[in-house]
């Protein structure tokens, strides 16, 4: 099945005070890949800046660049993309690589795929090796256990033994944190199963990117309400990298729209920034997601 979105972005940063100078760095652009093809897009800002620089990050994301040099107590986003979503094939169990195999394959990488996947084996800045979830792990993913079924089963146990619950953690709150609240949102579901994956050893990363939602039977799908997503993505050496969604508890479909992929969320938050200025700020995000044929543009 094949799937034409389009998304829009709205973000506003409202300041207490004005800020002089900011540089900011922001990660919109759905990914081109095999999966998925973003056929246009368009990045508003106001203030407007005197440029903006496009280009490619280690992890391969798209991002833009752009600083503004005058005074201004609002900052004003919004990005406009349409892809084009292929559902991924279904996964063969009886090809899918035992965590043996995969550990095997990270040893001795012979591929460039291999190689890639072998960095996300390790500690990154928000996600810490955390022995203490090695043995919950390996009761999922024991040696000689299929890597992606065990990391399915793993993403059943976080979906029906955490709460999503928006008020209880924050983009900063630590993975050991939600551990103990066994409640959070699609970040900390994400980071946890990145936690207890690489406790063991295994390679995985963490997505970014957008969700289609459905409203309810004979209501309007509501402008501005959805939200970005968030959910991990596995290494096997014979199936390539498979998208797993504990939030949902589902492989990754044509549902989801990729916008980076990176050790954790601070390698593709959606908007980063340094100033001079401003005091505490608010933000507010809107996001709507919807096929193209519902879609006003």
């Amino acid at each position: 099945m094949r799937n034409t979105y389009t998304i829009r972005h709205h973000t506003i940063y409202r300041y207490d005070f004005p800020v002089s100078v900011s540089h900011h760095v922001a990660r919109l652009k759905p990914l081109s890949n095999a999966r998925q093809q973003t056929h246009a897009f368009e990045l508003s800002i106001l203030p407007q800046p005197e440029a903006v620089i496009e280009r490619v990050d280690f992890f391969g994301n798209a991002l833009h660049q752009f600083s503004l040099q005058k005074s201004h107590q609002e900052l004003e986003l919004e990005a406009y993309s349409e892809v084009t979503v292929d559902a991924p094939g279904a996964p063969l169990p009886d090809i899918a690589a035992t965590c043996a195999e995969v550990r095997a394959a990270l040893t001795q990488p012979r591929t460039p795929e291999a190689f890639e996947a072998k960095q996300f084996t390790y500690a990154s800045p928000q996600i810490p090796i955390l022995p203490e979830l090695q043995d919950l792990t390996r009761s999922f993913l024991p040696e000689s256990g299929h890597y992606l079924g065990g990391a399915l089963a793993l993403a059943e146990f976080i979906y029906e033994n955490y709460e999503f619950d928006p008020t209880a953690t924050d983009v900063m709150t630590p993975v050991q944190e939600v551990v103990k609240l066994r409640r959070g949102v699609c970040q900390d579901f994400a980071h946890l199963g990145i936690a207890c994956l690489r406790s063991i050893g295994m390679p995985v990363r963490y997505a970014s990117g957008y969700i289609l939602t459905n409203p309810p039977p004979g209501m309007p799908r509501l402008e501005g309400a959805d939200a970005s997503h968030a959910w991990i993505s596995i290494y096997d050496p014979d199936l390539g990298w498979i998208d797993i969604d504990p939030t949902n508890n589902i492989i990754c479909g044509e549902q989801h729209i990729s916008v980076g992929y990176g050790r954790d969320y601070q390698d593709v938050s959606l908007v980063r920034g340094a100033m001079t200025g401003g005091g505490r700020h608010s933000i507010e995000v809107g996001v709507t997601v919807a096929p193209k044929a519902d879609a006003l543009v």
